[in-house]
């Protein structure tokens, strides 16, 4: 028992093996596999019956013409396993035809090998390895030959007879076989079409989700409005998505220490620690209807009033930073590692954009940005510290703490303020 399972194993093993459909290959050439794993046992098995057949009614000439099929479907067999598929193709396309011919030319009309004409030009529309013209060429050849065999037959007669009464059970049972197999072939055809079509609309879908994790949703649509489905930025007038914006916020924040800290903690943790806090902040990031423009290491850049301009954009950015704060406070409370924040925002004009053509990304350039960044860098951990074109704007929103005078780096001298808390009055609702 032990050994007759073992055997067993061996022979599903040998099959798996040969009607494996190999990776990394065309969709023509996968399809050029399926239907193969479908087509060819059943013509070498009807061809090698045929040679039985035939030598029981002493056709020689035809029983020797199927020992030549068998050996050409094998070979065709052998072919697509070697991945030399149009060598496959090439071979089962000379023995149709050559059968189809003698066998007709022998036995006439009524055995009907004919109707496998039909079938080659079926499998040649869908195995689509060779050009159009050729693929075309061979169909129109099999229809003249399927004409030119039918007068054959109405002005010669047949070079040898066979029994009338088997002639047409064989006959009836290859018009039943074409008629199934061609009815497989279109089904088969049809489901991959809608296949294909679903895979289509999937690629659409990541694709488009691809483009929202990296870009505005206002730029994404404005690039498939110019470009179609799949826009491609690279590819766009620098005009159609550059532009200049009057009044934006920008917020800067930074894990204070991360960088020494991360010299202690393993890459995974390291990792794990910062993707908390700053998934923190998208969500916040999406509260306040505001644009996430990029992390840089420990570093985390929003905006506001750009792409989408809003009269509330310092207001927005205000608030967003006084929960991320609080955030950061609350998660003191359980965190085994403690982080503090720095934050600053400046207020002001500055120019837009997306940059790059592979790993593009959304960002902004300005002196207003710059001073952003500036009023992090020099801020205080736990603080969020705002310059005057700020500060003028929520004022009358937000309690502020004068901070005094800075001197900064490529700036000079500039006033600061510290934003402590919103005002009781202060309307959130965007």
């Amino acid at each position: 028992m032990i050994e007759s399972s073992s055997s067993s194993t061996e022979i599903e093993s040998f099959w798996g093996h040969w009607f494996i459909v190999p990776e990394n290959i065309t969709r023509a050439e996968r399809r050029a596999y399926t239907i193969e794993r479908i087509t060819i046992p059943a013509p070498w098995l009807l061809h090698l019956f045929y040679i039985f057949l035939f030598a029981f009614w002493r056709i020689w000439p035809l029983a020797i013409l199927n020992v030549l099929s068998v050996t050409m479907w094998t070979a065709a067999f052998l072919a697509f396993r070697r991945q030399r598929l149009s060598l496959a193709i090439l071979l089962i396309i000379i023995e149709v035809l050559l059968h189809t011919t003698l066998v007709v030319v022998f036995l006439g009309w009524g055995f009907g090998v004919q109707y496998y004409l039909i079938l080659l030009s079926v499998a040649l529309v869908l195995v689509t390895l060779w050009s159009v013209w050729l693929n075309l060429s061979v169909v129109a050849l099999s229809a003249l030959l399927f004409v030119a065999l039918f007068y054959y037959t109405e002005f010669f007669p047949p070079l040898t007879a066979a029994p009338p009464l088997q002639m047409a059970i064989i006959n009836m049972a290859n018009i039943l076989l074409t008629f199934g197999i061609t009815v497989a072939a279109v089904t088969y055809l049809i489901s991959e079409t809608e296949n294909a079509e679903t895979e289509l609309e999937n690629e659409y879908k990541r694709s488009e989700s691809l483009l929202h994790n990296v870009l505005p949703a206002a730029i994404v649509a404005r690039l498939k409005s110019s470009q179609g489905m799949f826009p491609d930025p690279g590819q766009m007038p620098a005009a159609s998505i550059a532009e200049s914006f009057s009044a934006v916020s920008v917020l800067f924040a930074d894990v204070v220490g991360f960088t020494l800290l991360s010299e202690q903690l393993t890459p995974q943790a390291t990792v794990e620690l910062l993707n908390k806090v700053f998934i923190a902040f998208d969500k916040l990031a999406e509260k306040y209807g505001v644009e996430k423009i990029r992390t840089i290491g420990d570093g985390y850049m929003v905006a506001a009033g750009a792409p989408l301009p809003r009269n509330d954009h310092a207001q927005a950015l205000a608030a967003m930073a006084l929960e991320m704060q609080v955030y950061m406070k609350e998660r003191e409370k359980t965190a085994v590692v403690p982080l503090q924040v720095r934050i600053g925002i400046n207020s002001g004009p500055a120019v837009a954009g997306i940059v790059g053509t592979t790993k593009f990304h959304y960002d902004l350039w300005g002196d207003m940005v710059n001073t952003a960044s500036r009023m992090e860098s020099y801020g205080l951990p736990g603080k969020i510290q705002i310059a005057r074109p700020t500060y003028e704007l929520i004022k009358d929103d937000f309690y502020c703490e004068p901070r005094g005078i800075l001197t900064v780096k490529g700036k000079g001298e500039m006033e600061a303020w510290f934003i402590n808390g919103a005002r009781s009055d202060f309307d959130q609702s965007y």
